[in-house]
């Protein structure tokens, strides 16, 4: 993907909290919240797909 689909697609997730994002001066990091209920059901549900 290039870099503006890859920053949209990063801007969507992370208005829906299911991604954190933290900047450190230059370099942005981006964490899944497994913490969030719908993270996990979306990890569950793609942890069934797979198995």
């Amino acid at each position: 993907m290039n870099h503006s689909s890859t920053k949209s697609h990063l801007e969507v997730l992370i208005d829906s909290g299911l991604v954190e994002e933290k900047i450190f001066g230059r370099i942005k990091i981006y964490r899944y919240r497994i913490e969030d209920l719908r993270a996990r059901s979306f990890r569950n549900l793609f942890d069934l797909w797979d198995s």
